[in-house]
């Protein structure tokens, strides 16, 4: 499996207890590279860590991955504590016509809503305020990658 790239950092804020975060945003070119590829934030100073899950935590799910990262990579070296945040994706749903062109097809279209939750409350009531590129976040943030 080549390793994912984190693409870009997005900042994450909690439209409920106001909370603000970082997480990865990976890119590679096909979706299968992604596999097992997550990240988690820290509580603390902001930044992010990016680590590879292998198949057997990947089938525990979402929980099971949380579960396994927070216990294995604890604390951050500023003192605070790395924390999953979940994703949730859901698909817009279009009555598509028969017999239409991809064209068509395409102004019809709506991408998915992909929603993250807040590391602080667990909230999806979340919205993305920015979104840089790896190399201007660590100007002012941790970005590290696990060696395990």
């Amino acid at each position: 499996m080549q390793k994912a790239i984190c693409a870009k950092v997005l900042s994450i804020k909690c439209g409920d207890c106001i909370g603000k975060f970082h997480k990865a945003d990976f890119s590679a070119d096909e979706d299968t590279e992604f596999a097992g590829h997550y990240s988690l934030s820290c509580s603390n100073c902001g930044g992010v860590l990016v680590f590879v899950a292998d198949e057997n935590i990947e089938r525990q799910g979402e929980e099971g991955i949380k579960r396994y990262a927070e216990n294995k990579f604890r604390n951050c070296n500023c003192g605070g504590r790395y924390i999953f945040s979940f994703t949730k994706i859901t698909e817009q749903n279009i009555d598509v016509p028969k017999d239409i062109s991809f064209s068509e097809f395409r102004k019809l279209y709506k991408a998915p809503i992909v929603k993250h939750s807040c590391i602080f409350c667990n909230s999806f009531n979340t919205i993305i305020v920015n979104a840089v590129k790896p190399e201007n976040f660590k100007k002012k943030y941790t970005l590290e990658y696990s060696k395990d």
